[in-house]
């Protein structure tokens, strides 16, 4: 997945804490007060690679019946599950984070 694209901030990691796995993407925020000076380019460039991502797990997720938590910032914010996002992550981040970038690009 490293290979497939040009991170802004670089591929996602692989994370192991030694009582699960995971990826940690970084990403520049657009939470106040920086979201004003945040580059409409790179917010939307971060928003496909959070969506490339999420996609790649819910392959995973949906090939190996393995279920995923999602944090941000260090706190939960959904999960995928039968290789399928919940509520709260294709609706409240990404449909929200699209919604905000569409608003702002008009």
């Amino acid at each position: 997945m490293a290979d497939r694209r040009k991170w802004i901030l670089g591929p996602p990691e692989l994370l192991d804490d030694g009582r699960s796995l995971g990826f940690v993407l970084s990403i520049s925020t657009a939470r106040p007060p920086w979201g004003e000076w945040l580059d409409r380019t790179i917010d939307r460039a971060h928003l496909d690679e959070a969506k490339d991502l999420l996609v790649e797990i819910c392959r995973v997720s949906g090939d190996h019946d393995v279920p995923f938590a999602v944090d941000f910032a260090g706190e939960p914010i959904g999960r995928i599950d039968g290789g399928r996002m919940d509520e709260s992550l294709a609706v409240g981040l990404i449909g929200e984070w699209e919604r905000v970038l569409d608003d702002r690009d008009q």
